[in-house]
This record gives structure tokens, sequence and C-alpha cells, in this order.
């Protein structure tokens, strides 16, 4: 396969490009993929990737390397937050050299830590089944029974110790996502993803998954050792490509919407450096209208947890751009007034050549960098301590009982 390298933002120039390729492009990945042609573009075809990290396979001759605009070292950074991968560090998280390093070693990551399970035991449970048995097992259904005297086989209700559970499921069914992408180019990644896949296998039954099934689950003392290993699989089923389509390429696109990342990055990272009266809510969606139809879906909310008052909503924008559209600030105030608060921060992962500050009414709009070619942590502080500045006067007033 012919692959070419495309960084965020940044137009590579061809001399030629197959027409085929370059319609398919179009169709399929129009909204990830900006082309070109030479009529438009002095006599060169033009390739420009609008926010997104991975691999994206074209055709099966043909597909594109997605590099990130930021450091190598702050994309790590980025997913270890908003994935929680921190726990993954003393696996050579990050040894990787490049993006197709890290995804396959994510990916090796996963099959060795779920064979380790496998070899000290499965999480089990017990769950309820129901079945006709040639001999009583658990609890008779007698009127199941009364109806159909004439049958042989007892309708049984009786719990099983299974490991068939949708803790292990999900991890079936990410690993078998990882086999069939093609991610794993080297051979022994490749092979011990399929060793995972056959040990689960012959244990656990096939069931899909989406990336929000990996969130929100309950842990305890028999399982808390598959939050991180949940948290991976929620990495890989957020950005692999479509489960449903064989298609004709050898290989599923991965990719990471870089805007979405950012979104999670802030959002996470706000949630665990916050001081504890304030809260950060990712995506909060506010119903509009008396049908409740139409909704805004907030980016991040700030709450003032004693009042249970919104403080401000931030709406992060991965863009590549030096100020702010009127189309966001009209956004921002929206949300503003949605939430009946007064600030609202548009969120930026660079410094802006002009910093913008307005004010419309009760509500004021400003923008707030969160740099991502240096130290991140560094960054975060400076950004959270610009917040927590401009919210200073409206939490003092919440917590004086104004």
């Amino acid at each position: 396969m012919e692959v070419l390298s495309l960084v965020e933002y940044e137009r590579l120039d061809l001399d030629d490009l197959d027409s085929a390729v370059a319609e398919r492009l179009r169709d399929e990945h129009g909204s990830r993929i900006e082309i070109r042609s030479p009529w438009e573009n002095r006599q060169k075809w033009g390739l420009t990737s609008l926010g997104w990290v991975g691999f994206l396979p074209v055709t099966p001759e043909f597909g594109l390397s997605l590099q990130p605009k930021v450091p190598l070292a702050s994309l790590f950074r980025m997913l270890e937050v908003a994935y929680r991968l921190a726990e993954f560090r003393t696996d050579g998280l990050f040894d990787a050299s490049s993006v197709d390093d890290l995804f396959e070693l994510l990916a090796s990551i996963l099959a060795r830590r779920v064979l380790d399970r496998v070899r000290h035991g499965l999480y089990r449970a017990y769950v309820e089944e129901e079945r006709e048995l040639r001999f009583l097992r658990g609890r008779l259904d007698l009127l199941g029974h009364a109806r159909t005297p004439w049958r042989i086989a007892l309708p049984c209700r009786f719990e099983e110790h299974t490991p068939d559970l949708d803790d292990n499921q999900l991890l079936l069914w990410t690993l078998l996502r990882i086999a069939r992408s093609g991610l794993c180019r080297r051979e022994e990644s490749a092979a011990r993803v399929r060793r995972a896949c056959k040990a689960l296998g012959g244990i656990v039954s096939v069931a899909p998954f989406i990336g929000s099934d990996a969130t929100g689950r309950i842990y305890h003392q028999l399982n808390a050792d598959y939050e991180p290993l949940h948290a991976l699989c929620r990495f890989f089923l957020d950005h692999l490509g479509p489960a449903h389509e064989l298609g004709d390429r050898p290989m599923l696109p991965f990719l990471v919407d870089m805007a979405r990342l950012f979104e999670e990055f802030v959002a996470e990272w706000l949630s665990s450096h916050l001081p504890p009266y304030l809260a950060a809510l990712p995506q909060e969606k506010v119903p509009l209208g008396t049908d409740r139809q139409v909704r805004f879906e907030i980016d991040i909310e700030i709450l003032h947890l004693p009042s249970g008052r919104t403080v401000a909503v931030l709406d992060t924008k991965y863009k590549n751009q030096g100020f702010p559209q009127s189309a966001d600030v009209q956004q921002a105030i929206a949300y503003a007034e949605a939430r009946n608060c007064h600030h609202a921060f548009l969120v930026y992962p660079q410094e802006l050549e002009s910093p913008f500050r307005g004010e419309l009414k009760n509500h004021t709009v400003e923008t707030l960098a969160f740099p991502l070619d240096g130290d991140l942590d560094a960054a975060g502080e400076r950004f959270l301590e610009q917040l927590l500045t401009r919210l200073e006067p409206k939490v003092a007033a919440l917590e004086a009982g104004a």
C-alpha cells in the first residue's frame, strides 16, 4: 500500500493523484480531508487533513497517515488524561515513536493484560437462567409446567456462576475489532491479539458494543482491575471504523477526531483539578421548545456545588485560527443564556493573536487558551488560574448568599 503522510491543517501538494482516489476521498471523507483539484491549486492536487489523526485506508493500494500538529508527547498526554490511561505508563506507553506505533502499542497492552486476566481467572457472577431440563435444577416454574403437563422437560429457574458477562464480552468484542482492523502490523502484536481473542472466545459469547458502553460501569473488589481495560476498550471502540461493512480494503480506518479529543481532555483535566466546590460537567444537554426535541449540547458546564448554580459554560474550539468567529461567540452566548449564567468561555488549543472579551446584556464572552505545544501540566495550571480569577466574583457572591 502506498501511504502518504498529512499533518493537520498543512496542505500537501501532489503532481498527480488517481481520479478514482480523489473521487473516493470526496465522497467518503470530505469532512475529514479537504481536496483541491489542479485547476483550484496552481496545477497541483492539494490534500489537507481537517483535524483528524490516525490512519485512513482509501483503497487497497492507497492510504493516508494523518499526523497531529501538536507534539507527539502532547498527543500521548491528551489521550492519557481523556481516557484515564495513566496506569499504562508502566507498560511503556510513551515508548512509541509515531501515532501508528502508539495505536499498536495500546492494542498489544490490552491483549497482554487480557491474557493475564484469563490466566488468573476471569470475573464471574451469578446470572439467572430459565431453561427446560430433563431433571430439576433450582426452582420449578409451576405455572409453566401446569400449562404443558405432557412435556417431559421441566421448566427450571436457576442461577449460573458464569464468566459470560458483559464485562468480559466487552473485552472480546474490542479485541475482535482490533484483530480485523489491521492496526497491528508487527507479527508479535498481531499474534498476541489473536491469542487473547482465542482465550476469551471459548468461554465468552460475542456481543456488539460501542465506546459509551465502557463508561459508567460499576466496579468492586472482584472486578476493579477491569476499569483500565474498559478504558482502553472505549478508546478503540470510539475511534475504529464501522464494524458492519467489510468493504474492499484490507484495513479499517482508525481515526481520532482531535476536536473531540481536545474537548474530552479539557473536561477531564478540569474534573481532576478544580477546587472541591466546583465541578466540570461534560456534554450537558439542554432541551429547548415546548416539545423539547431541539437541544443544545454544551461542551463543559462549570457547576457551583453548594448552590447548584451554573457559573460558566465552556465551548472548546480546536481550530486553526487567530481570532474567534462571530458564529462561535453567538453560540457561546446562547449556551450561557440557556443555563442562565453570566460567563461563557471559548477555549482554544493555542494562544490567540488577539484575545477576545465582549459583553452583551448580562453575558460576558471571553477567550482562554490551553496551549498544547509545550508542558501540558504547566499550561493547564495557567488556564485554570485564569478561569478561576474570572469566576471569583460570581463564586464569592454565591457563597455570600447573593
